[in-house]
């Protein structure tokens, strides 16, 4: 269910507030953030960036946008925002749909080497961004794996236009 549907089944529509308070309105709204400072001050220290996925639409489905065969292997992620929480409830959508819609507050992933993991955090704080660790690459199968969740993505759930 699109957000914009939700909006129109709640009683109170936008005006809706969450548990934290926030108005769903104001919550959906919530800007996007650019990272493109953030890219070149990795690529200026030596990052050897391999791939980045911006996880908008089509949820972490999107991380195997990439068309090599790999397997991505996320072993941790973000605590969703509480309108991903409210979304979910509402909408009913069970962990397979809303992971596979809504980015859950994993909004970009970039991929590099292990070796310039510490590095790489210490310039993504700097422009006052927050990162984990959050898994690995391997050759296989083209899917997602969100262990977290038990969660699996096949190739064929990636219906990008």
């Amino acid at each position: 269910m699109e957000v914009r549907e939700l909006g129109k089944k709640l009683k109170k529509g936008y005006a809706t507030k969450l548990l934290n308070g926030k108005l769903y309105g104001d919550a959906i709204l919530t800007k996007t953030n650019i990272y493109a400072k953030l890219i070149q001050d990795l690529l200026s220290a030596g990052i050897d960036i391999h791939y980045i996925s911006n996880i908008t639409g089509h949820g972490l489905r999107k991380v195997m946008r990439a068309r090599g065969e790999f397997t991505y292997i996320i072993e941790k992620i973000y605590k969703p925002q509480e309108v991903f929480n409210f979304i979910q409830e509402n909408a009913n959508l069970s962990d397979d749909e809303i992971y596979g819609t809504y980015n859950m507050g994993q909004d970009y992933a970039i991929f590099i080497p292990k070796k310039d993991i510490k590095k790489a955090q210490a310039i993504i704080k700097t422009n006052k961004f927050k990162s984990i660790d959050a898994g690995y690459i391997e050759k296989g199968p083209r899917q997602v794996i969100i262990k977290p969740k038990n969660i699996i993505f096949k190739s064929n759930m990636l219906d990008l236009r």
